[in-house]
């Protein structure tokens, strides 16, 4: 039996190419037309394999701001002790919210996080381990939204 392709291709009466697939029960179209039938099923591979290693990001909760995620993020937080519920908290609000809060989560790129932690020491005055937990609660509201 032949693999089913994943997606659909489809001409336009302009002879370009639209690629769509469905997920989430939610038919999602590539954000631009593909000059070769090629191309198309090039960038469906691509958006398979993102899906494959799980860094697929769903186009329409990458325009969700951060700041409303990160809300969200923490009332999914469990299992952990109140007092590191306050100090984690308490990162977001003050190094997190302030630098990424009112940019669409699409939009953070990894420059701008590599720019942000670098920023932490000089910026702030953080201490080095206070940087690294940062990193690390944005990391972990990041991928949650993945």
């Amino acid at each position: 039996m032949a693999r089913r392709e994943f997606g659909s291709l489809r001409k336009l009466p302009s002879g370009r190419w639209q690629a769509s697939y469905w997920m989430n029960g939610t038919r999602n179209v590539a954000p631009m037309t593909f000059s070769t039938r090629t191309d198309a099923r090039r960038w469906l591979v691509n958006v398979e394999t993102e899906i494959g290693r799980g860094d697929w990001v769903d186009p329409l909760n990458a325009r969700v701001l951060f700041a409303q995620w990160a809300e969200l993020w923490k009332t999914t937080v469990v299992d952990l002790r109140p007092s590191t519920l306050a100090r984690d908290f308490g990162y977001v609000d003050r190094y997190l919210v302030p630098s990424f809060g009112s940019r669409e989560l699409g939009q953070i790129s990894v420059t701008a996080v590599r720019t942000w932690v670098a920023g932490l020491g000089t910026d702030f005055g953080l201490a080095p381990a206070t940087v690294v937990k940062a990193g690390q609660i944005l990391n972990k509201i990041m991928r949650s939204a993945v």
